[in-house]
């Protein structure tokens, strides 16, 4: 397995929603060195070859539902629904395989849900959707995450799954019965479920914040239970009510125990979302040097 670069990389849905092309291309001119190709990337049939001739001066992470499809549909890795089920678990191995060419160390996926979802449902109130029985949902998920690691290992590719968000608009009766993935004992349990060793943790802080206020758990405790599965981090900030991907702060919650914990091997993602190019300079500037205090 390919190290990771000790550099800050951004997530394309700092850049809004333009084509891949347009990130390559103002990465080059600014000088970014890394790049996290990601959801917001509108979809470019020429997109693929462009991202594999600009590694030559562009180290990659590939996440989710990236190489967005031609025809959008809602990844998800736990559904009963065989044609969902099918399509999240192709689309994450043509993934695992970039990754692969890329010589990228690792793919990211977001974690399975309990609903049946359209593209429109995502990141608003989900609760009257139709349901999948938590413990079908996460059997589905344990498998499509052993298929996927056991699909990258002779690839050199590791596969990180990344804590959902439950926000307190998604609790029903007080309870978090909608998400995977959400609190580190649900996290933990589902790593040893799998028992992959090429498996690991994609640890978004800004969903974790959400979903410690939602469900009352300590965050910063969080971190120091799960900081042996964490491979890498999505940074951005909000308010503990919403995932709302603003950019992080001088004084986020995460740094102090984030330092103390993390390895150093980790590797850092900025995720907050459409931000010119100045404040994005001015993220990755934050973000190193809060690293170089560690």
């Amino acid at each position: 397995m390919s190290a990771v670069k000790n550099r800050v990389y951004i997530s394309t849905g700092a850049f809004g929603r333009v084509s891949v092309l347009e990130i390559l291309k103002l990465c080059r001119e600014r000088g970014w060195k890394g790049l996290e190709l990601s959801s917001a990337a509108l979809y470019d049939e020429s997109m693929r070859p462009a991202v594999l001739k600009a590694r030559k001066h562009l180290d990659f992470l590939v996440h989710n539902y990236f190489p967005t499809p031609e025809k959008p549909f809602v990844l998800n890795l736990a559904s009963d629904d065989p044609e969902t089920i099918r399509l999240s678990r192709e689309h994450c191995q043509r993934a695992i395989e970039l990754c692969a060419e890329l010589e990228s160390p690792f793919y990211s996926v977001h974690s399975g849900f309990c609903f049946h979802a359209a593209p429109r449902h995502l990141g608003h109130d989900q609760t009257g959707l139709e349901r999948i029985p938590g413990e079908k949902a996460l059997g589905i998920f344990q498998e499509s995450l052993g298929i996927l690691s056991d699909y990258a290992a002779p690839r050199g590719v590791g596969v990180l799954f990344e804590n959902n968000v439950c926000a307190p608009f998604n609790l029903i009766d007080g309870k978090n019965e909608l998400l995977l993935a959400v609190t580190p004992e649900e996290i933990l349990a589902i790593a040893t479920g799998v028992g992959r060793k090429n498996l690991g943790l994609l640890l978004d802080v800004a969903h974790l914040k959400v979903s410690a206020t939602a469900l009352g758990f300590d965050a910063a405790e969080s971190l120091k239970a799960l900081s042996g599965l964490i491979r890498g981090l999505h940074l951005s900030d909000n308010d503990g009510q919403a995932d709302t991907n603003e950019p992080v702060r001088e004084n986020s919650w995460f740094w102090t125990p984030l330092l103390k914990l993390l390895p150093r091997g980790a590797f850092w993602v900025l995720e907050a979302y459409c931000l010119p190019p100045d404040t994005i300079t001015a993220q990755t500037g934050l973000i190193d040097s809060r690293r170089a205090s560690a």
